[in-house]
């Protein structure tokens, strides 16, 4: 048997890998919940961003976006009364947009360096991979709630939320992956800084 007669002509030891303590795990964790958490917050950035520029219709960034929505959002205030469709519901700013194509999409591409974008274990791989945000991704986790929020706490004056909804075709039947998406005041509110 070759038990018997093997012996390696080097001798060598396998070190067992090293156990982490418990505050080590936990600090690794609170990294890559942080790491995750900045990632998250700048794919909900940039997807509010594309929305908000659908609804001006323009690429338009910053003040000169916020400047172009609330100069929209005043005009609606003043004529929303006199549309049928708008009166009982309020002043309204709607676009429409497409997400079934959007996989290739990834909305933190280029906005970390390598160490501070968020990975996840792929089985097939073996490896740890870098978690891709796509629009699908972040306007379909929980219905969309988290993003809308994220929306309302930090792009839209108080007063104001987005209203997202699965867009429907004539029939009513919903159309894949389009949403209908509404600037409009929050249920409890009668104004807002946008209103002057």
């Amino acid at each position: 048997m070759p038990f018997n007669k093997s012996v390696p002509a080097c001798q060598f030891t396998i070190d067992a890998p090293k156990q982490l303590s418990k505050e080590q795990i936990e600090e690794k964790t609170q990294e890559r919940t942080k790491i995750l958490s900045r990632a998250t917050s700048k794919a909900r950035d940039n997807l509010a961003l594309y929305i908000f520029q659908q609804v001006v219709g323009q690429r338009k960034y910053g003040e000169a976006l916020e400047q172009q929505l609330e100069c929209m959002w005043q005009e609606e205030v003043e004529t929303y009364q006199h549309d049928l469709k708008k009166k009982d519901n309020g002043p309204q700013l709607h676009t429409r947009i497409h997400l079934a194509d959007t996989d290739q999409i990834d909305l933190i591409q280029g906005e970390f360096d390598s160490a501070d974008v968020p990975t996840k274990w792929n089985q097939h791989k073996q490896k740890q991979v870098p978690i891709r945000f796509t629009p699908k991704m972040v306007i379909g986790f929980e219905k969309g709630q988290p993003f809308r929020d994220h929306v309302a706490d930090n792009w839209l004056p108080d007063g104001l939320v987005l209203k997202i909804f699965w867009a429907k075709n004539k029939s009513g039947n919903r159309i894949d992956w389009t949403y209908d998406c509404i600037i409009t005041r929050d249920k409890n509110s009668n104004e807002c800084d946008w209103d002057q």
